[in-house]
């Protein structure tokens, strides 16, 4: 059933159809307690999908789940070099401070005025 969906979408899609797999496995096939949540919100087979194919022994395919979950690049190469640099988004997060204190002056009407040379 999960054979040709892992490496082929992201972990967080396999989370959700696992928590429906699980639901299936209690709800069955009953539309009215499925409700189709998943596939309207997710774009994932709901419940009762989930329920059909369990009964049916079909394995979901790829051109049931939305492109979304489809579209993540699971693998990379770490250069070696690179393998103990050191990363940070301090400088950005600094950035983004300033710009939302500047904001929020300007919200209260106290914002500062810059003179540029």
């Amino acid at each position: 059933m999960w054979s040709n969906l892992i490496r082929n979408i992201s972990r967080e899609a396999l989370h959700h159809l696992v928590v429906e797999y699980n639901k299936a496995l209690k709800i069955g096939t009953d539309k009215s307690k499925c409700g189709c949540l998943s596939l309207i919100t997710y774009g994932l087979p709901c419940v009762c999908m989930m329920a059909l194919k369990i009964k049916n022994g079909t394995a979901i395919r790829l051109d049931e789940i939305h492109t979304h979950w489809k579209r993540l690049k699971f693998e990379y190469e770490v250069d070696p070099k690179l393998h103990k640099a050191n990363i940070s988004l301090l400088p950005e997060w600094d950035i983004l401070q300033v710009f939302f204190i500047f904001f929020k002056l300007c919200y209260f009407r106290l914002c500062p005025r810059f003179e540029f040379l």
